[in-house]
């Protein structure tokens, strides 16, 4: 099982996951921030310009998400059509890292598209 492991992943990401999957070698394990979909977003908007094929797919990838699809809605038509499109509460929403950001920019935007 090991050797087909060595072979399919690279050496990096197999010590990457070993490393993470046994959180007694790492006892912040539990303090780690996760990367959101938001803060990938944000990476990769920024470097645009940069385009290599990973930040291409990378960004394409974002672009299928369902958080980018509720920021969409909430960039174009506010968060009050967002929350009855998809059925959560506006503070609900809020609570989505990024969806303030999408809400001001409405707000600032909206109403000259």
């Amino acid at each position: 099982m090991s050797s087909l492991t060595c072979c399919a992943l690279p050496f990096r990401a197999v010590t990457l996951i070993r490393e993470y999957s046994r959180p007694l070698t790492r006892p912040d394990w539990r303090f780690i921030q996760r990367l959101t979909t938001f803060d990938l977003y944000s990476h990769v908007f920024c470097h645009l310009r940069q385009q290599t094929p990973l930040m291409t797919r990378i960004y394409y990838n974002i672009l299928d998400t369902q958080w980018y699809k509720i920021y969409s809605v909430i960039k174009l038509f506010g968060i009050y059509v967002a929350s009855e499109q998809y059925k959560m509460t506006c503070q609900e929403i809020l609570r989505i890292k990024g969806m303030s950001g999408a809400v001001t920019y409405h707000r600032f935007w909206g109403d000259e598209q």
